[in-house]
């Protein structure tokens, strides 16, 4: 009998995943697996060998979903139960395959629909995230399928259906409402407040360029985007990753080129922050204190402030962010700033301005490894004091040179009324950031 290419692709994948294994490589036997279950979620030696692997990690819960989809092979509780799993762990690319499958042997569980329609828009797969919506017996009555709904049609562009999805849903908000949990009831309100401020701003940027990640990072979250990956990086540099970063080794002259753009944005705004606050780990304290001499101002741990007002905040990494769930209220005068904003993985918020959207990134200062497929930044970390790397990075010619950002500036200074930096008193929350950008692009596993 004839094997169809995605089963023989998961033979395959499963076949190096086996052999990494054997190798005392259980990680990188997982990340085989990946690809073979995206192929084929029903080659069942692929669960075999992912149990083998995850009890050579110890990851008691994830071998036990594993071996109970195992064991109960065609049960779509059970696959359910597994991508649920890596749904609600965000790793929405690896949920879809089990929920498919669940889908398949159960159609029309509302519950199944609703997690691989939301796992589809979080991997950009707005159509099939569609397709989903259309099956859910109860998109017209439940707040959420209808918001995916909503929102999917907004990300491929379908304005006008987005917006009666939003008239509708305002038209009988007390109906909606009763679909969600108490714990949900903030959450409902944001959701709504997000798709109306996104239709807004999409409306007002006539002038928007729809593979741009700057326009559509705007128009999603009236954020600010410092620097993208375009052709001053190489020829076609951007459409890798639609203008966001990969792995990315920042030069002492880009990690200047972007706080240099911070404040000059910061200054074509008119915010002037009283002092400058760092998340509480070595890299945000480097940038904090190069800003500092920019700026001419103190310099302060998050931790030690007596609070944020008039301040700006300063993260490494959006990722930090998530350990300081207070950042998603803002206090007057405040302006968060990431100097990375991880594209692949939701965050408890969106900066009001990020230098770059990068996977993987690494700061000059940094130890880094070869793991990294980058021999040549195998070094290990500075040992200078953190005041002596910040006037290390000040002393750098910035990369691009300010006269490139000009363009962005004009942008930004235009839809002033639409940025979230610097209000706090229309948007006193921070949105979330999610990965559901209809800018595609390729990404690590």
């Amino acid at each position: 009998m004839n094997e169809k290419p995605s089963r023989r692709e998961a033979i395959r994948y499963h076949r190096e995943a086996t052999e990494a294994l054997e190798r005392g490589e259980p990680e990188d036997a997982l990340a085989l697996l990946s690809f073979a279950f995206e192929r084929d979620p029903d080659f069942r030696p692929a669960y075999e060998t992912a149990v083998a692997a995850l009890e050579e990690l110890e990851h008691v819960e994830e071998a036990d979903l594993f071996r109970h989809a195992l064991d109960a092979f065609d049960d779509p509780r059970a696959l359910y139960r597994l991508g649920y799993h890596f749904f609600d762990e965000g790793h929405t690319r690896l949920a879809v395959p089990f929920l498919s499958r669940s889908d398949r042997l159960r159609p029309l569980s509302p519950d199944t629909l609703i997690a691989l329609a939301v796992s589809l828009a979080a991997e950009g797969r707005f159509r099939e995230c569609l397709k989903t919506l259309e099956r859910h017996p109860e998109l017209e009555t439940q707040f959420w399928p209808y918001h995916e709904y909503a929102y999917a049609n907004f990300l491929l562009g379908r304005i006008d259906r987005a917006r009666t999805a939003v008239r509708r849903i305002r038209a009988r908000e007390d109906s909606f409402r009763a679909t969600v949990t108490e714990d949900e009831t903030a959450d409902f309100e944001a959701s709504i407040e997000r798709l109306e401020g996104g239709l807004a701003r999409y409306g007002r940027v006539p002038e928007r360029d729809d593979a741009s990640i700057r326009d559509w990072h705007f128009i999603q979250y009236g954020a600010a985007l410092l620097e993208r990956f375009d052709d001053r990086f190489g020829p076609g540099a951007g459409t890798l990753a639609g203008g966001r970063f990969l792995s990315f080794h920042s030069s002492p002259g880009l990690v200047r080129g972007v706080l240099d753009g911070l404040v000059g944005l910061l200054g074509q705004l008119g915010i002037a922050p009283a002092t400058v606050l760092f998340a509480p780990d070595d890299d945000s304290e480097i940038l904090a204190l190069a800003l500092g001499v920019l700026l001419d101002l103190p310099v302060d741990s998050i931790d030690d402030a007596l609070d944020r007002q008039d301040s700006l905040v300063v993260a490494a990494s959006s990722e930090a962010l998530n350990d300081f769930p207070e950042i998603a209220d803002r206090e007057a005068g405040e302006t968060l700033f990431a100097y990375q904003l991880l594209w692949t993985r939701d965050c408890l918020v969106v900066p009001d301005v990020s230098g770059l959207l990068a996977q993987l990134h690494v700061f000059p200062w940094q130890e880094t490894h070869p793991d990294l497929e980058e021999p040549a930044f195998d070094i290990p970390a500075d040992p200078r004091p953190f005041e002596e790397i910040a006037h290390w990075i000040l002393e750098a010619a910035p990369f691009p040179p300010p006269a490139s950002r000009e363009e962005d500036f004009a942008f930004y200074v235009r839809h002033r009324a639409d940025l979230a930096a610097g209000d706090w008193i229309r948007r006193p929350h921070r949105e979330r950031y999610l990965t559901n950008s209809p800018i595609p692009g390729w990404r690590y596993a």
